[in-house]
């Protein structure tokens, strides 16, 4: 499987991976509001599902359990990721009417 997120059980790559995107979290967290009031809930609920999905990825790996990590790789992508496009798209368009 290769997707963002855990790789393959046991993946040492894969994890130190998932462990920077909890860093990159951590770190967007402690920046200052978005450009546009609106997509504060997109950027938040994107940032949640990165953490989510990167901290259930990491736990599976580590214990060998794929569900686990599968269920971690799909909350990225669902949650995370699908977010972020939203919250990215509404800071373009608030950004573009300037």
């Amino acid at each position: 499987m290769s997707t963002l997120g855990c790789q393959s059980l046991g993946d040492s790559v894969a994890i130190r991976h998932d462990q920077d995107l909890l860093k990159a979290v951590a770190a967007a967290e402690k920046l200052g509001p978005v450009p546009r009031e609106a997509a504060q809930g997109y950027w938040k609920e994107s940032l949640d599902g990165f953490r989510r999905g990167a901290e259930e990825c990491v736990a599976g790996a580590l214990k060998g359990d794929e569900v686990q990590a599968s269920r971690g790789i799909v909350v990225v992508q669902t949650e995370g990721l699908r977010k972020l496009v939203s919250a990215v798209s509404m800071i373009r368009a608030g950004l573009s009417q300037k």
